[in-house]
């Protein structure tokens, strides 16, 4: 059913009433409402909201061209076909000036054609005539046809229907003012032995009952009751006799045979139905046009130009840029978007480096330190349960958590990780042990000493660790900027698109910027655990004096950096705040530097989007012209 309202309907015919009227309480023949609903439909408002109009719906071959004839006194072709591929709107107006009948035409087009094909159709017109013959309405229904591109034989790919127009205004000093819009007949076949053209007329009822629940908009039509089926002439009786569930198709008595009858009961319910529905129109009128343009700004700034594009990304930037500043210098307040916590960078980054900080000091060491002479293994449990207290009561969360890894996976960026690994506590007794056991498969022909290499030996079995606590804490931390960086893209941009375009296009980049704060922290573990140990403490050379073999943990603790800051200082620089940094990438020089291919593939516009734009555009023009002619 086309969108043109209420159905007026019977047997094989439908007179569909489209609905919802325009201004004030005026009766049918008041020429100035009539044209000002003409009007609106002439804007395409009728697309938007219901207008009072008469719509004939039918099967084919029901009679329906000749009901409209009889109220028009135009003759509709009948053998061509044309008028079954698209609905018909045609309006008659008394004008007093006229001396005689002047027709012309022109096409509404619908609303989901491309512009090129809105501007063919808009543009053509027919005037100039004062007569239409059947012929003649044949022959504009053809080049109507041909110009709206459809269908001309079976298999030629071209659409069979067109939900365009065709407006034809006939005026003149004798015309009834009326309008009506012709529908393309219904298309059925009757089943031999099962369906007859009886049940057809109940199927259509069903169909105005189902549209219009309470028949007020309906009024049923009886055509060629002479070619009734055989046997089926009960059923025509009945329904007569019996009317709808509605009661509007009741008995028909003898006032309401003809055509004159016909047009007069017509323009008694349009007007009955212009007086209920008028008040609502300029309400949904403003109510379309608020979500319109509602719905068109949501789509952002046009970006159709290389300038526009530009100009969006270089907005895009501003904003990120505007929301990292205030990010890293915990500034939340500026704006709601730091809501979520999970944007909340710098407290993001600090807490993290809390918990590295933690992990290298409780668990980054393969032994517990032992302080004092403990030979006995009783006496290093027990001072190993003291250190345990204290461990427990600086962090229990930290001792509990046994992952060098904090954060999931985060996509995207998976396979530069490091996978997580366990990272046992160290172990509560046996220091001692250890360092014998080194020193006596490590001695040489040392005098009063030990063999210097010892150290280093201790030292880097000692600090095992390190490397999965480091690269663990390294990819939490990438973790958690990548995150920010995808977020606050995707929060900013109203165009999903382009923040997907944008990441796609900066991601080896930002790759590349992730993986040289990795290897930065692998070349700093390198140095600290197999380089060569050195330290600042001007005390070491005096307690080696004073060591023995049984008192090499002593330098070893020394050596141990718990606190280490290795980590921190390469994240810091390589992600957060030095000048090659991931969230330095997206810069006005970075937009400036795109090429023309690389600024369209993220900030134009695809295809549906600017349909959609092209459509919204439309439909706050059309309503804005409805809006003129309710004020007018």
């Amino acid at each position: 059913m086309p969108k043109y309202g209420p159905v007026k309907i019977t047997n094989n015919t439908i007179m569909d009433e489209a609905h919802d009227a325009t201004l004030a309480e005026v009766a049918l023949a008041d020429p100035i409402l009539l044209g000002k609903i003409d009007k609106l439909f002439a804007c395409n408002v009728g697309e938007y909201i219901s207008l009072p109009q008469l719509v004939a719906v039918g099967d084919q071959s029901s009679g329906k061209s000749s009901v409209l004839e009889g109220l028009t006194g135009l003759i509709f072709p009948r053998d061509s076909g044309l008028c079954t591929q698209f609905a018909t709107q045609i309006i008659f107006r008394r004008m007093k000036n006229l001396d005689r009948r002047e027709i012309s035409a022109s096409i509404i087009p619908d609303l989901s054609v491309m512009p090129e094909q809105e501007h063919k159709l808009r543009a053509w017109s027919a005037s100039g005539t004062h007569t239409m013959t059947a012929s003649g309405f044949s022959k504009m229904m053809q080049e109507v046809h041909d110009l709206m591109g459809l269908s001309t034989r079976s298999g030629d790919s071209e659409p069979t229907f067109s939900n365009s127009v065709p407006r034809l205004e006939i005026c003149g000093p004798d015309e009834d003012h009326l309008s009506v819009i012709d529908v393309p007949g219904i298309f059925k076949n009757t089943t031999m032995g099962s369906t007859t053209k009886a049940d057809m007329v109940l199927e259509i009822i069903e169909m105005a009952h189902e549209l219009d629940p309470t028949g007020a908009r309906t009024l049923g039509i009886m055509t060629k009751p002479d070619l009734v089926d055989k046997g089926a002439e009960d059923k025509v009786i009945d329904l007569i006799e019996n009317g709808s569930t509605t009661g509007q198709l009741g008995r028909v008595s003898s006032d309401n045979y003809g055509i004159s009858t016909l047009r007069a009961r017509l323009k008694e319910l349009l007007t009955s139905n212009v007086r209920r529905v008028f008040p609502e129109v300029r309400v949904e009128l403003s109510k379309k046009l608020k979500e319109a343009t509602k719905a068109l700004d949501a789509l952002g700034i046009e970006r159709h130009s290389a300038e526009q594009q530009r100009r969006i990304l270089l907005d895009i930037v501003a904003d990120f840029q505007s929301i990292t500043r205030h990010a890293l210098s915990t500034d939340y307040g500026s704006t709601d978007i730091f809501n979520n916590e999970e944007l909340r960078l710098a407290t993001m980054i600090s807490t993290r480096n809390s918990r590295f900080s933690k992990d290298m000091a409780i668990r980054g060491h393969e032994y517990n330190f032992v302080s004092g002479n403990v030979d006995s293994e009783d006496e290093q449990q027990k001072q190993s349960k003291e250190n345990g207290k204290l461990i427990l009561s600086y962090d229990a969360t930290i001792f509990k958590s046994d992952a060098s890894r904090k954060l999931p996976d985060f996509p995207d960026i998976q396979e530069i990780l490091e996978s997580p690994k366990l990272v046992p506590a160290p172990r509560s007794f046996g220091i001692h042990t250890w360092t014998d056991q080194v020193y006596s498969s490590s001695r040489g022909f040392e005098i009063g000493t030990f063999n210097p290499t010892i150290v280093s030996t201790l030292f880097k079995q000692q600090t095992a660790k390190w490397p999965s606590i480091g690269m663990g804490y390294i990819s939490d931390i990438i973790i958690i900027l990548h995150q920010f960086i995808v977020r606050i893209l995707d929060t900013i941009c109203v165009d999903k698109g382009i923040a997907a375009s944008i990441i796609s296009l900066i991601m080896d980049e930002l790759t590349d910027r992730y993986r040289l704060a990795q290897e930065r922290v692998k070349f700093l573990l390198t140095v600290e655990r197999e380089g060569t140990l050195m330290t600042m403490n001007h005390y070491l050379n005096d307690n080696l004096q004073r060591c023995c073999q049984n008192r090499l943990c002593a330098a070893m603790a020394l050596l141990t950096l718990q606190d280490s800051k290795y980590g921190e200082v390469a994240a810091d620089y390589y992600l957060i705040t030095g000048p090659q940094t991931p969230i330095n990438l997206l810069s006005p020089t970075w937009v400036n530097d795109l090429s023309s291919n690389k600024l369209r593939g993220i900030a134009g516009e695809n295809a549906n989007i600017l349909r959609k734009r092209h459509q919204l555009r439309k439909q706050i023009e059309d309503l804005e012209a409805g809006k003129k002619v309710l004020a007018s």
